[in-house]
């Protein structure tokens, strides 16, 4: 079984083809939530956080939800992903989300 590794997905989509529900459902496929795993505290606009065998990450799974998102005709017109070693989030005391 392949290690696991954390990775950030960020992506704009045009929203007048494309959901939210409709993009969370794709993205939690391949292993992404929009609240951080432990704490459950939600990231920012679509940002998204997951970990996923070590083998499929990077340039390989960004590629993979791109992909998919227009396989759907979701329309997305950037993405970005990255795998990442130390993270942290960190939420005003105002923020009601």
């Amino acid at each position: 079984m392949a290690e696991k590794v954390r990775m950030v997905i960020t992506l704009d989509s045009d929203s007048d083809s494309s959901t939210t529900d409709q993009r969370e459902e794709i993205l939690a496929r391949h292993g992404f939530f929009k609240l951080t795993p432990e704490k459950k505290i939600r990231l920012p606009e679509s940002t998204y956080i997951g970990l996923v065998p070590s083998t499929e990450a990077g340039k390989k799974k960004v590629y993979a939800v791109w992909k998919e998102l227009n396989d759907f005709g979701l329309e997305p017109r950037r993405i970005f992903g990255a795998n990442i070693g130390e993270w942290q989030v960190y939420r005003s005391e105002k923020d009601k989300d």
